[in-house]
C-alpha cells in the first residue's frame, strides 16, 4: 500500500512517552472511523476524545492522548481485567513481539491501516 489516503482519517501519532499504548491508538482508530456506520454513545470515553480532537494534527493528538486520564486509566483496567486474555504489559517494560493496529473501511469504500507508529494512514 502507498502511504496517506485521499480521505480524511482521525490518525493519531503514537508518542514514545505513552509507552505500550498501541491497544489502545487501535480502539481509537477503529472508533474514530466507523462513525459513517455505527454511532457511539453521547459523552462515551472514546467518542469524546474523538470528537474534541477533529481538528488536531496527529502529533497533538497522540500528546493529548498522554494526557486523558481517564482514557489511560479505562485502557489499563481493561487490560489487567481478569477476563483479559494476556497479562498487561508495563507501560515502561521492555520492548513488546506483538503490535494492533487498526483496519478500517472508509467511506469511499478504500481499505486503510491505521498504525500509530507509522508516518501516516497507509491505503491498501
Amino acid at each position: 500500500g502507498r502511504l496517506s489516503s485521499r480521505e480524511d482519517l482521525f490518525f493519531v501519532k503514537q508518542v514514545e512517552d505513552f509507552g505500550n499504548a498501541c491497544g489502545t491508538i487501535a480502539c481509537l482508530h477503529a472508533i474514530g472511523n466507523c462513525r459513517h456506520v455505527a454511532e457511539m454513545a453521547e459523552g462515551a470515553l472514546l467518542e469524546t476524545f474523538v470528537r474534541e480532537h477533529s481538528d488536531a494534527t496527529p502529533e497533538e493528538r497522540g500528546r493529548d492522548l498522554l494526557k486523558a486520564e481517564a482514557l489511560k486509566g479505562s485502557s489499563d483496567a481493561a487490560a489487567t481485567h481478569p477476563a483479559a486474555q494476556t497479562a498487561c504489559p508495563a507501560r515502561d517494560g521492555p520492548a513488546l513481539d506483538h503490535h494492533f493496529a487498526a483496519f478500517v473501511l472508509t467511506p469511499g469504500g478504500r481499505l486503510v491501516e491505521l498504525d500509530g507508529t507509522k508516518l501516516a494512514p497507509v491505503d491498501h
